[in-house]
Order: structure tokens, then C-alpha cells, then sequence
């Protein structure tokens, strides 16, 4: 009787063997699974923090650009309204307005504006007798401000748009 117990026994070794190694298979595979999970969760956080880091870095550069640009217009302005628009205020506005692109390289162009939208002097290398820019949505909202009203006229104040001859943003 006992050795039937044992062959019994002997018969049933296949089925815990393979059962033992299911379950560590499986106990395999949970971890492998969890510590794929816990590693996407990671790179999740990370590409959340990379991001909002791009974000605070591009919003920073920006408002730079724009307070480089409001102190290169206010002077441009205050200049005009204590000399005037003539011919040799113009023309040394216009080195001014090429020495200033010059050392912004962030900005594209500068441009001076008559009331009527016509252009006077441009820090680029072409000739503005032609252009007018009195159709713009950008100048006719700027031309109803005040001349006394300095915080509106700043370019930050300004929503950009969309410059017909380049494909690109303005800010006015």
C-alpha cells in the first residue's frame, strides 16, 4: 500500500512542477509589467516637467523680445514728437532704426509710420515710397489712440498680425 502511495505521488510531481514554473512565469511577467508601467509612468512626469520648463522658457524669451522692442519704440516716438517728421529727423532715425535691428537680432524689422499710414523709414533696405499701410487692421486701431496715451502705445499692448508682404507677424 505504501508503495502505491508513493507511485500516486510520483504522478501528481509533473503537475506541481509545472504549476510551480506557471506561477513563476507569471509572477515574471507582473514584474516585468509593473516596472514597465512605473518606467512609462516616469517618462510621463518627465516629458510633463520638460514641457512646462519649454513653456516658461519660450513665454520668458518672448516678453524679452517685447521689452527690448517697447524700449527701442519709445525712444523712436519720443524722438519724433520733440523733433518732428522731417527729412533729416527721418533719415537719422532710419541708421538709428538699422543700428537697432542690428543689435536685436530677435527682431525682423522696424518701421516708422506717418499718420496716414504711409511709410517714412524702415530699418530694412528698400524703398517705402510705394507702401501704405493704412488698410491695416493693426494701424487703423493704433491710429485712434490718443498721442497722450503712451501705455496703450506700447507694443506689448499690441495683439500681432499677420504681415502681408512677408508671410509673418507684425507687432505694430
Amino acid at each position: 500500500m505504501n508503495s502505491m502511495r508513493h507511485k500516486a505521488g510520483l504522478s501528481r510531481l509533473p503537475f506541481w512542477a509545472a504549476a510551480f514554473v506557471a506561477l513563476i512565469c507569471v509572477g515574471i511577467l507582473g514584474l516585468s509589467g509593473w516596472r514597465e508601467w512605473t518606467s512609462r509612468a516616469n517618462n510621463l512626469k518627465n516629458a510633463e516637467v520638460d514641457m512646462a520648463n519649454l513653456a516658461r522658457s519660450l513665454t520668458q524669451h518672448a516678453e524679452d523680445s517685447f521689452d527690448l522692442l517697447d524700449a527701442s519704440i519709445l525712444g523712436i516716438v519720443g524722438r519724433l514728437e520733440t523733433e518732428g517728421a522731417g527729412p533729416a529727423t527721418i533719415s537719422k532715425l532710419k541708421k538709428s532704426l538699422e543700428n537697432r535691428k542690428a543689435g536685436l537680432a530677435r527682431i525682423r524689422g522696424l518701421f516708422i509710420l506717418d499718420e496716414n499710414g504711409a511709410g517714412l523709414a524702415s530699418s530694412e533696405k528698400l524703398d517705402l515710397a510705394g507702401y501704405n499701410y493704412s488698410d491695416r487692421d493693426y494701424f487703423r486701431r493704433n491710429a485712434v489712440v490718443s498721442h497722450q496715451d503712451t501705455a496703450r502705445r506700447r507694443a506689448g499692448n499690441n495683439h500681432a498680425a499677420h504681415c502681408r508682404q512677408r508671410r509673418a507677424l507684425a507687432i505694430p
